[in-house]
């Protein structure tokens, strides 16, 4: 149980992180837009960005004809400085993680965690909460070119020891969150963008449950409006894949039915992402230890990255 509750988890991390920086909210209506867009972040030393990432999961799975649901609405804070930019427009960035909330319904009982909070709930709740803390307040670096790429991200190994400790050891490493980071904006093409024009990006990233493929599709929609301003909407169609042989724990997980997609605001005006809303509808058969388990999940992620003033 511990295992796939585990698997869960990363996959949330992993979606998050695979649909970008943005904020959840009304949308506008596509109008006609100009064929010579070319999107393009614009780094300023010293500016701040906040991001709010929300997720609502929930998570079905029958196991030796058994159901167990649960939900969990996690809400992560993060922030952004700009240190500083090159002749290119490239920057680097230092992020760092602020709080995170969690609400937890499970078979084995109802939690709350707040990072805020000094005291943390008993028992899996505290577990949980010991993973998370030592992320909370360290700093994070990257550098992300203007065309969204991320690259060289360091992350402080004492902030996942406790994750590494957890579950039997399947916490995540620095490396699988530095492959995680790199996907909080698609990168955009060379070219300049037109209506209906898609590009594909496909990578791989190592977990503990072995090496999982996300092939993102993304489509220029046009522009809107969010609010009184005008914006490029972006497609995105999100498709992933385990291993077809067991991984190291002998277990296999084959997706049997998956339905991703969502749309992604970007501001060329504030040279930024401003929002962003992916559903996910996936089904998965693990077998593990003999079992053989259909596990369901409905997870909506959405997200604000605003700037600081």
């Amino acid at each position: 149980m511990r295992s796939n509750r585990t698997l869960l988890i990363l996959l949330a991390g992993l979606m998050a992180v695979v649909v970008g920086s943005a904020d959840c909210c009304a949308q506008g209506t596509a109008t006609a837009t100009a064929t010579d867009a070319k999107l393009r972040w614009k780094f300023t030393k010293g500016k701040k960005y906040r991001l709010e990432m929300k997720q609502d999961m929930t998570q079905n799975m029958m196991m030796q004809n058994q159901p167990m649901e649960t939900s969990n609405k996690t809400t992560t804070y993060m922030t952004w400085e700009v240190v500083d930019v090159d002749e290119a427009g490239t920057a680097a960035i230092e992020s760092k993680v602020e709080r995170m909330t969690m609400a937890m319904n499970t078979p084995m009982g109802q939690f709350d965690i707040d990072t805020d909070e000094k005291e943390d709930p008993p028992g899996m709740g505290a577990q949980i909460a010991a993973s998370i803390r030592p992320m909370i307040g360290v700093t994070f670096s990257q550098n992300m070119d203007t065309r969204g790429k991320i690259s060289d991200v360091v992350i402080p190994e004492g902030a996942l020891a406790g994750m590494k400790n957890q579950m039997g050891g399947m916490g995540m490493s620095a490396d699988q969150l530095k492959e995680m980071t790199s996907k909080v904006s698609p990168v955009f093409p060379e070219e300049d963008m037109e209506i209906g024009k898609s590009w594909n990006q496909v990578s791989e990233s190592n977990s503990p449950v072995g090496t999982i493929e996300v092939d993102n599709t993304y489509k220029y929609e046009g522009t809107t409006t969010v609010g009184d301003e005008l914006v490029h909407r972006i497609g995105i169609v999100t498709k992933m894949a385990f291993p077809a042989e067991p991984n190291e724990m002998g277990m296999m997980i084959k997706v049997t039915e998956q339905d991703t997609k969502g749309t992604l605001y970007f501001s060329q005006t504030k040279g930024q992402l401003m929002k962003s809303e992916v559903d996910q509808d996936m089904t998965m058969n693990i077998t593990a230890a003999g079992h053989d388990i259909v596990q369901k999940m409905k997870q909506k992620v959405t997200a604000t990255f605003t700037e600081v003033k």
